[in-house]
């Protein structure tokens, strides 16, 4: 075993705990390992980066934006109210209406948009 694979592998044990104790939140964690593997020298800069430019990683990051901007136009708000006094009259009525609602949305946005901003609709 040569040093560089004991110093990645102290650099992954540091992060596994890291991760298990949850010192820093996850995002945290993960990005400070970026850090020290880049300081390093394991990793270049455009090997860093890389997973970055992945279209999926950008779909997520601008459906967290899509769920938050939703949230503060106040939209899912009136959903909420909305669904919440169909609730009251009837479960089952609330039910349908939520799935139609969904059903209508993926129709015309991707899937995993909706998962995003139908969640807080569902915690609520």
């Amino acid at each position: 075993m040569t040093i560089e694979i004991a110093i990645v592998l102290a650099i992954l044990l540091f992060m596994f705990l890291l991760f298990v104790t949850e010192t820093f939140p996850l995002d945290v964690t993960a990005l400070i390992v970026l850090a020290v593997l880049l300081i390093t020298g394991f990793l270049e800069p455009v090997e860093a980066i890389k997973g970055f430019a992945n279209p999926a990683v950008i779909t997520i990051a601008l459906l967290f934006v899509l769920s938050h901007a939703l949230q503060k136009s106040g939209i899912l708000e009136f959903l909420v109210v909305k669904l919440n006094d169909l609730t009251e009259k009837s479960k089952l009525l609330g039910l349908f209406v939520f799935l139609f609602s969904v059903a209508v949305a993926s129709a015309f946005i991707n899937n995993t948009a909706i998962v995003a901003i139908f969640i807080p609709v569902t915690i609520r």
